[in-house]
């Protein structure tokens, strides 16, 4: 080897060597990470699961999460809204009720979600449901989650919503008169709260405060108690950085999250709550749950497991605050690099290879 072939062959290590880091890494907006982790957890059966890459069947409240993510990012094109809907279809059982996944017993939570997701894609659901929902209406005006099981805010939540979906008149049913004697009266730190059982959850409080809105009765409620309530669930210790903006379940919980930023943000647009506290911080704190190497959210900061389901309640809340043009900033990915390392090993390889050409002119 002279040297020439030296030279040249030395320029060609350093350029490939040089070229490995870019190829590497890629600029995606953040809309284009989420849009990549919802449309591959797409199921070919039709439905979407929770993550990608799952060995999971679809599901129906997957699937909605999905839909209703992907109508907010304006990217709902790009799904087979008939493939979509035939799979949804295709769920129902006989009794008129969808089961969380295909051949399973029907429950309250998976019938709003099918109903939402078929109107969502342009279909109407068929008409046999409201017979199965009435079925769950219990003599306390609350509905069950399943027939002859006890009334609970989450399952009068989604029937209600289900039969106004549905055009049913649901002053009918009278839940109203259920679900307002469920808010706490009594003095303490949970004064304002919504509870069927004594656990005070702000998601329960949020679910509470929707269902009664339905019902045209929300100016019934104790409306600052509840505001203050949702208030204290707040963390606003700034030195807290990782759940600094986020909201917990009740005042004295530790369980910050995507879903309790989700429930306060919605009680608050319910409420009529005018301006936010923090509101810019938790936007950041928000976007920064979004996984990059999945593309989709975590349940908290920093949080390693991303899941259809927490990218939905963080979208939501983002749309509500104003917060979702910060979908639009562009990150970059890929494997990070030491360049400081390559040019080691540039330099390493130079050695070797002047050695061997010492090595054949001295001996050979």
């Amino acid at each position: 080897m002279n040297h020439r072939n030296l030279i040249f062959s030395l320029i060609f290590i350093s350029t490939i060597v040089s070229v490995i880091p870019i190829s590497l890494l890629a600029t995606y907006t953040r809309t284009e990470l989420l849009n990549g982790f919802i449309n591959g957890s797409y199921h070919e059966d039709g439905g979407y699961m929770d993550y990608p890459e799952s060995d999971e069947l679809p599901n129906i409240q997957s699937t909605y999460h999905a839909l209703k993510t992907l109508s907010l990012l304006e990217s709902l094109g790009s799904v087979n809204t008939q493939a979509v809907a035939t799979w949804i279809n295709e769920t129902q059982n006989v009794d008129g009720g969808f089961p969380t996944v295909e051949n399973g017993t029907s429950n309250m939570e998976s019938t709003l979600y099918a109903i939402r997701s078929l109107k969502l894609l342009g279909y109407e659901p068929k008409n046999n449901i409201t017979e199965w929902i009435n079925q769950c209406w219990n003599t306390n005006f609350g509905f069950s989650n399943k027939p002859n099981q006890s009334s609970t805010i989450w399952a009068t939540y989604n029937a209600l919503n289900a039969l106004s979906l549905l055009g049913e008149n649901i002053q009918s049913y009278n839940s109203s008169q259920w679900l307002l004697s469920l808010q706490n009266e009594d003095e303490g730190e949970n004064l304002g709260a919504f509870s069927a059982d004594d656990t005070y959850e702000l998601i329960n409080t949020f679910y509470a405060l929707s269902a009664i809105n339905l019902t045209g009765k929300l100016s019934d409620i104790n409306n600052t108690s509840v505001i203050n309530w949702i208030t204290s669930c707040q963390n606003t210790d700034q030195y807290q950085a990782n759940t600094y903006g986020s909201y917990r379940s009740n005042p004295s919980g530790l369980d910050y999250s995507v879903i309790n930023c989700f429930a306060a943000i919605k009680s608050f647009h319910l409420l009529n709550v005018s301006s936010i506290n923090l509101s810019n911080v938790i936007i950041n704190w928000i976007i920064d749950c979004q996984n990059i190497n999945s593309g989709g959210f975590s349940s908290i900061k920093d949080g390693v497991s991303s899941s259809v389901s927490n990218s939905y309640y963080a979208i939501e809340s983002l749309n509500l605050i104003n917060g979702i043009n910060s979908m639009n900033s562009s990150i970059t990915t890929g494997l990070p690099f030491n360049f400081s390392i390559i040019w080691i090993i540039l330099i390493v390889i130079a050695v070797i290879v002047v050695i061997g050409i010492y090595i054949k002119r001295r001996y050979y």
